[in-house]
């Protein structure tokens, strides 16, 4: 029968620890050291996030969690069918968390989960090259989303 074991500390501690398991117990348990909160967001709040969003907004969240952090552009427009992205995602996404943040469900002044990157030629309105999480809030979308 497998199980899970839990303990919360400090990340340096916690990887250390995970390292002296690993190599005692090679090949016999699976261990990984995440963060349970960063800036605000907690696997509670990415979930809170999600679940707002609307169908678009929750693929791509998806998919860039699924892919570690990046998803280029010509992956989301197969995916979603659709060759303008503008406004779809990270529009939604920022009107579900201001609708978070005036029930009171989540605390304000999260910073943006996903961001767009765009051609260097044409500024901020160019077509969208990618879309990407910050390295910390993967983790805690991962397990929001039980992936």
């Amino acid at each position: 029968m497998n199980g899970r074991l839990v303990i919360e500390g400090e990340l340096s501690k916690l990887s250390a620890a995970a390292a002296m398991l690993a190599a005692e117990w090679a090949g016999e348990l699976r261990t990984a050291v995440e963060p349970v909160a960063w800036m605000g967001y907690t696997s509670e709040v990415c979930r809170a996030i999600y679940n707002e969003a609307n169908g678009n907004a929750k693929t791509v969240l998806r998919l860039v969690v699924e892919n570690d952090g990046f998803v280029p552009d010509s992956v989301i427009r197969q995916e979603l069918q659709h060759d303008s992205l503008r406004g779809m995602i990270t529009g939604s996404i920022t009107r579900a968390i201001l609708r978070l943040e005036k029930a009171g469900t989540i605390p304000a002044g999260l910073p943006k989960p996903l961001e767009t990157g765009t051609s260097t030629n044409t500024g901020p309105w160019g077509k969208i090259q990618g879309i990407s999480m910050a390295p910390e809030l993967v983790p805690l979308f991962k397990a929001a989303l039980d992936i």
